[in-house]
């Protein structure tokens, strides 16, 4: 009974592409690492503090890795569990892939 309650708690995250759930898991793993580091004096400098955690109402961005988008030929980006989006660049600046 519990495993269903989680399982249908959690239904959202079939809406959402993996590639940026995978990148925000690099990303605090990543944190963790420094600051554990920090903690062990293995790095030098100042001591770096505890990740916090972001809320949801701050500026939100995704990154998503080759597999996650496509370019397509009208310029427009395909990015995955999303569909096509055109991306706003500014003027003299390139986008990498």
């Amino acid at each position: 009974m519990l495993i269903v309650l989680i399982i249908e708690e959690r239904t959202w995250l079939e809406d959402v592409s993996c590639v940026p759930l995978q990148q925000s898991v690099i990303d605090l793993e990543t944190a963790f690492k420094n600051f554990f580091d920090s903690c062990k004096r293995k790095t030098k400098g100042q001591k770096v503090r505890h990740p916090r955690f972001k809320k949801r109402t701050s500026s939100q961005s995704a990154r998503f890795t080759l597999r996650g988008f496509s370019m397509k030929k009208n310029g427009g980006v395909y990015l995955a569990k999303i569909g096509i989006v055109n991306p706003i660049s500014p003027v003299g600046v390139a986008v990498s892939t």
